[in-house]
C-alpha cells in the first residue's frame, strides 16, 4: 500500500514493477541509485534504499528500518508511541521492508550491512537450509507407474493396461 494513500500511487508501483522486472541487475542497480539521488521515492524499494543510504543503522536491523520507515514515510499513522490496531493495518509490514532491504543488499549489492551482521545472516541462512534439507529427506514418497499399449482397429482405439506396479522411494538430494 502506498504511504500517501493515493490510489494512483499503488498503480504506479505495480506499473514500475513490470518495467523493473525486464531490467538487468546492473540496470536495476543504476535505476535505484538514480531514484535515491533524485529523491524520487515512488516505490517501497526506493524508499528503503533511501533510508539505507541516509541511516546506516537501518542496514543492520530490520526493526530499526521499519521504525525509521514509519517515522519518515508514514508519520500520519505513526507518531513514535504505541500503534493502534487500525494504524497497524495501514503501516508497512516488517516482512515487506525486510524483503526490499534483502533485494537491495543481496541482489543489487548496495548499502551493505556490517561484516558482523552479514556473517550472522549467513549462519541463519545456512541453518535454515540445513533444517529444510533434513525435513525433506525424512519424507517417503510412493510412486505408481503404469504402462499401457494400444490395440488399434479401424473404428476404435482401446487402451489396455499391460503393467502396473509401485515403488517406494526416498528423496535424498
Amino acid at each position: 500500500m502506498a504511504a500517501d494513500n493515493d490510489p494512483n500511487a499503488l498503480q504506479l508501483e505495480l506499473t514500475n514493477a513490470h518495467e523493473v522486472a525486464a531490467m538487468s541487475t546492473g540496470e536495476k542497480r543504476e535505476a535505484v541509485l538514480k531514484a535515491v539521488n533524485a529523491c524520487q521515492l515512488n516505490t517501497i524499494e526506493t524508499r528503503v534504499a533511501w533510508l539505507l543510504n541516509h541511516f546506516p543503522k537501518t542496514r543492520d536491523s530490520d526493526l530499526t528500518l521499519q521504525i525509521r520507515y514509519w517515522q519518515t514515510f508514514q508519520s500520519d499513522h505513526f507518531t513514535g508511541g504505541p500503534v493502534s490496531i487500525l494504524d497497524y493495518y495501514r503501516l508497512a509490514k516488517l516482512t515487506t521492508l525486510a524483503r526490499a532491504r534483502a533485494t537491495i543488499q543481496n541482489k543489487l549489492n548496495l548499502f551493505q550491512a556490517s561484516d558482523e551482521v552479514k556473517k550472522h545472516r549467513k549462519q541463519l541462512q545456512d541453518g535454515e537450509r540445513s533444517n529444510a534439507l533434513k525435513k525433506r529427506a525424512s519424507y517417503h514418497h510412493s510412486a505408481i507407474y503404469i504402462a499401457a499399449s494400444t490395440d488399434r482397429s479401424i473404428h476404435q482405439q482401446r487402451w489396455s493396461p499391460v503393467k502396473c506396479g509401485w515403488r517406494q522411494t526416498t528423496s535424498e538430494r
